[in-house]
């Protein structure tokens, strides 16, 4: 898990550019220990630069399973906030599934 964790942060570093894209927000495989899958983000305010393809903040959802699960029985929205080549979650929300609100 932590060898899978320092290659996703390795391959989303924003390196010298500012912002993220859509592409490495989706990247993020688990939340706050939940494995999530099938991710869909878009940027929040305007995109920096010229190429319009980076952005300060992502707006996610995703679908996660509970250990055992079969299928995806909660849904998780969250937002990334890119970080000095690393990243934060902010606003994370999980709704549905049994025990979740």
């Amino acid at each position: 898990m932590l060898a899978l964790s320092a290659a996703v942060l390795a391959g989303c570093g924003s390196g010298d550019d500012e912002g993220w894209t859509v592409r490495q927000a989706e990247s993020i495989r688990s939340i706050r220990g939940m494995p999530v899958h099938e991710p869909r983000c878009h940027g929040v305010g305007a995109a920096l630069g010229d190429g319009g393809l980076r952005y300060r903040r992502l707006a996610c959802q995703a679908g996660a399973r509970r250990s055992g699960e079969r299928y995806d029985t909660v849904g998780v929205f969250y937002e990334v906030v890119p970080d000095d080549g690393d990243y934060r979650l902010e606003r994370v929300h999980f709704v549905g599934g049994p025990g979740v609100p």
